[in-house]
């Protein structure tokens, strides 16, 4: 799976390292409110909870690559909303890559995703 300028997989626990630099940059999260409070084990906690909701198929959690030297830009997710039959999309983008356009790439990604993966 790709967008233009990532490869994009299913969350796997060799993503975890670089995702908690993601998590733990100054300021990555300061407006997501319930995330960053949590610390370096709360947040690789909740990576084991993300990674196994992708394998129960209850929610899809994606990690997305740069195609150019495979560093991890992107967390992307779409997951339910408590038995509505709606879904969300949510992402965290690696800070130094703030206001590149990732954003708008991946949503539009994202959306096409769910359009094949879910009714």
């Amino acid at each position: 799976m790709e967008s233009a300028r990532t490869n994009i997989s299913f969350l796997d626990p060799a993503d975890f390292e670089e995702a908690l630099e993601i998590f733990l940059a100054p300021g990555a999260l300061d407006y997501i409110q319930p995330l960053r409070f949590l610390d370096r084990a709360g947040h690789l906690n909740r990576l084991y909870e993300k990674h196994d909701e992708m394998i129960s198929g209850t929610n899809y959690h994606l990690s997305c690559r740069l195609k150019e030297n495979k560093q991890l830009v992107a967390l992307l997710n779409l997951s339910g909303m408590g038995g509505s039959g709606r879904k969300f999309i949510g992402y965290i983008i690696r800070k130094d890559d703030w206001g590149k356009g990732f954003a708008s790439e991946l949503t539009e990604w994202i959306i096409n995703f769910a359009r094949e993966k879910t009714n």
